[in-house]
């Protein structure tokens, strides 16, 4: 996460920053990503929502 941005980014396996995706909501603070069981991304909210990412 970028957090303090609103933002997650994808990042290819040598490192390089393949995407950045503006959270929904003023100020979301993501913290952390993970997978769920069908391998969507999900990222907690500073807020205390779960999102939902790509």
């Amino acid at each position: 996460t970028a957090w303090g941005t609103g933002r997650v980014c994808a990042l290819a396996p040598d490192g390089t920053v393949l995407a950045y995706e503006r959270l929904p909501g003023e100020a979301p603070e993501p913290h952390g990503i993970t997978t769920g069981p069908d391998g969507a991304v999900w990222t907690a909210l500073e807020r205390g929502e779960l999102v939902r990412v790509g």
